[in-house]
């Protein structure tokens, strides 16, 4: 996370991707290693994945 910030469900959020600026609110906070739309996702405590 950047500077310690603290990300939690319903927060809003923005991003840029390839497709250009993205808008959207989190849904989960993921922790641990999943596989999600046939992609594996590497989080972890100290690296979450939102």
């Amino acid at each position: 996370m950047d500077g310690g910030a603290q990300f939690r469900r319903a927060d809003h959020v923005s991003w840029n991707s390839e497709a250009g600026s993205v808008r959207g609110h989190i849904t989960r906070v993921v922790i641990s290693e999943i596989e999600f739309k046939g992609y594996r996702i590497h989080a972890t405590r100290d690296e979450p994945q939102l």
